[in-house]
């Protein structure tokens, strides 16, 4: 009875080590283009690569904690590699604030989204 449960135990672990890897999914948060406006592009700072670029927040009230989400994509617009970082400044409605990321991969291109942002604590 007990090498029952060992059997189970090795063959589900051999089945989810021998299954395909799940493909990697990226979320950003939903709908965030109708409260900012991200302009941006691919530089050199330093000699390595960086993403820079400005935020503006079209929303109706201060945000702060802005994460975006970098995202280096290959020729096929497929995800390479990817890295998040934060905008620290709190952004009024209407105001805009400058991001520098180090950039994901050498790819070259990259595709820049808000992540998640919160309402600043009164």
């Amino acid at each position: 009875m007990k090498y029952r449960g060992w059997r189970a135990a090795t063959v589900l672990v051999g089945v989810l080590l021998l299954a395909p890897a799940a493909e990697a999914q990226n979320f950003a948060a939903v709908g965030w283009e109708k409260f900012f406006t991200l302009d941006w592009e691919a530089a050199a700072h330093r000699g390595r690569p960086v993403v820079w670029g400005h935020l503006v927040n079209e929303y109706g009230t201060p945000a702060a904690r802005i994460q975006l989400l970098v995202e280096g994509v290959d020729g096929a617009g497929a995800v390479v590699a990817t890295t998040m970082a934060y905008v620290f400044s709190e952004v009024q409605p209407g105001g805009r604030a400058y991001f520098e990321v180090p950039a994901p991969g050498p790819s070259g291109a990259y595709r820049v989204r808000v992540l998640s942002w919160e309402r600043p604590r009164r």
